[in-house]
């Protein structure tokens, strides 16, 4: 009886000592998995990001259509996810003659936003950006500022007419 009482201790003993581990072994890996997902996200915050800050201080008007360009195709692959569609500024000077000065003043107010309560946000969002970009001077060099949010993304892209440098 001691014998088979001692193989029952000794079972119950190797059982806990295999779930204490297999429980250990489990944290550990859902911490590394966590944390490895973690890394991805900035990873793809990263990766967001460097699609606009490649246009980041002053280009040529050519560089700032494509900029453009690239904001109304990224706002069809967002459609569904409006806080990755960054709001557009144009900022004018006194010496701007260009159509997008009138852009600016106009009804757009020179800014475009997308609004998620707006249904037909995406269609005036793009429709206002080909006009800007119908307006930009190729010859002209313009000075364009990547403004990164709260969630860590690109949240506000502003082009400037006539801008130095910082």
């Amino acid at each position: 009886m001691k014998v088979q009482l001692a193989t029952i201790l000794g079972v119950v003993l190797v059982s806990t000592l295999i779930i204490a581990s297999g429980m250990y072994v489990y944290t550990s890996a859902q911490s590394t998995i966590s944390s490895t997902m973690t890394d991805l996200n900035e990873q793809e915050k990263q990766a967001f990001n460097a699609s606009f800050n490649v246009y980041e201080g002053k280009q040529t008007g050519s560089l700032v259509k494509a900029l453009i360009q690239r904001l109304i195709a990224h706002s069809k692959t967002y459609s569904e996810e409006p806080d990755k569609i960054p709001s557009v500024r144009y900022v004018t000077s006194e010496d701007d003659d260009s159509d997008a000065k009138d852009w600016q003043e106009s009804d757009e107010g020179g800014k475009v936003t997308p609004r998620e309560n707006d249904s037909e946000w995406q269609e005036n969002y793009v429709a206002a950006l080909a006009k800007l970009s119908n307006c930009m001077e190729t010859k002209h060099t313009y000075y364009v500022e990547v403004n990164v949010g709260d969630k860590g993304i690109v949240d506000e892209i502003i082009i400037y007419y006539d801008r130095d440098e910082e």
